[in-house]
């Protein structure tokens, strides 16, 4: 139900449920921070080229959409505003995130990436098992003990309806606050 309440939220005005889901978030981490201007790395497929199909490879970009919310406006404004910057990125997404970073030159630091922090994924789960003659696989879970960025949120889709994962730097929210989050 809640899936289909979110779809029809977005038709209302012409978004994508990632682009609702996506704006939600940035309502959720303007809330929990002190800034008005979010910015979420946002992973894209980057086999958008016809000669790069044959290929074998992880071939994925990071798109950066900055949410500037604001506390006053309602959420559709923040809505539309998602859905421009995402149509506006989508138009960028072949440039490689490392370009960006060279270009834009930001402050650098060991302890974090470049131009964002929090990861936002939005994703279709498998919808079958893979099959290989006389080999048997199967799928493992568990994490590695480490994170790549301060906070992730990854949403997978599958027939059931929608699947949250979070994943946080314990140096920074304890388990109470990723909880509540």
């Amino acid at each position: 139900g809640l899936a289909d309440a979110l779809d029809q939220r977005s038709r209302e005005h012409g978004a994508t449920r990632f682009m609702t889901l996506l704006a939600a978030f940035g309502t959720l981490l303007q809330g929990y921070g002190a800034q008005d201007d979010v910015r979420v790395g946002v992973p894209v497929a980057g086999r958008d080229r016809l000669e790069t199909e044959p290929l074998i490879g992880f071939f994925v970009n990071t798109l950066v959409v900055r949410m500037a919310t604001r506390r006053t406006e309602p959420f559709s404004a923040l809505l539309a505003e998602v859905r421009d910057r995402m149509v506006g990125a989508q138009a960028h997404a072949g440039v490689p995130f490392a370009k960006l970073v060279e270009l834009l030159q930001p402050q650098r630091s060991i302890a974090h990436t470049p131009l964002f922090q929090v990861m936002f994924n939005y994703g279709a789960e498998p919808r079958s098992q893979v099959e290989l003659p006389g080999i048997e696989v199967s799928t493992l879970s568990g994490g590695t003990g480490t994170v790549q960025f301060d906070l992730s949120l990854d949403v997978s889709v599958n027939e059931a309806g929608l699947k949250l994962a979070l994943t946080y730097a314990t140096d920074l929210f304890d388990p109470a606050t990723a909880s509540r989050l």
